[in-house]
C-alpha cells in the first residue's frame, strides 16, 4: 500500500512487482579463508534456475553496494504464478538484519523524523554492519543479468 501511494499507482499494480511478500532465507556460514558462502549461493541459484526452472528476475549482492549498511544477497524469483524473494545471509548478517538493524530501520521510517535523527540512526546501522565478517570471494559473486 505504501509503495502504491509513493509511486502514485494502484495497489494491484504495485503488487505485480513486489517480491518480498513471500520471502525465503538461506543461511550459509562464512569464513575469511573459504568461499563456502559464495560457492553455496552459486549452487543454490544454479539448482533453482537450471534444475527447477525458476526465473531469476533480479539479483543484488548488497555486500558490495557502497553507502548501504545492509549486507546480504537478495533475489527476485518467480514461477508463472508465484513471485518471491530469496535472501542469502550468514548467521551473523541474518541476526543483525532481524534485530538491531531492523529496529533502527523502523525508527528511520517514522513520520516526522528529523534529518539529524535519520543521519544518527543511519550511522548506527553502518557501525553495526561494519563489524560483520565479509565472506571470502564476495566481491566476485554475481548471478544472472544484473551483472
Amino acid at each position: 500500500y505504501e509503495r502504491s501511494k509513493l509511486e502514485g499507482i494502484k495497489p494491484s499494480e504495485a503488487m505485480k512487482n513486489t517480491y518480498d511478500v513471500l520471502r525465503y532465507t538461506l543461511i550459509f556460514e562464512c569464513s575469511d579463508k573459504s568461499d563456502l558462502y559464495v560457492d553455496n549461493t552459486r549452487i543454490a541459484f544454479g539448482a533453482l534456475c537450471e534444475s527447477f526452472r525458476y526465473k531469476l528476475d533480479y539479483f543484488r549482492n548488497y555486500w558490495v553496494v557502497p553507502n548501504n549498511p545492509y549486507n546480504g544477497v537478495n533475489a527476485g524469483m518467480c514461477l508463472p504464478t508465484t513471485k518471491f524473494e530469496l535472501q542469502v545471509h550468514t548467521p551473523e548478517s541474518f541476526d543483525l538484519k532481524n534485530n538491531a538493524m531492523h529496529d533502527l530501520y523502523e525508527q528511520i521510517r517514522r513520520s516526522g523524523i528529523s534529518d539529524y535523527e535519520k543521519e544518527s540512526l543511519n550511522a548506527k546501522m553502518f557501525e553495526l554492519s561494519s563489524k560483520l565478517r565479509r565472506p571470502a570471494g564476495i566481491d566476485t559473486l554475481q548471478i544472472g543479468e544484473d551483472k
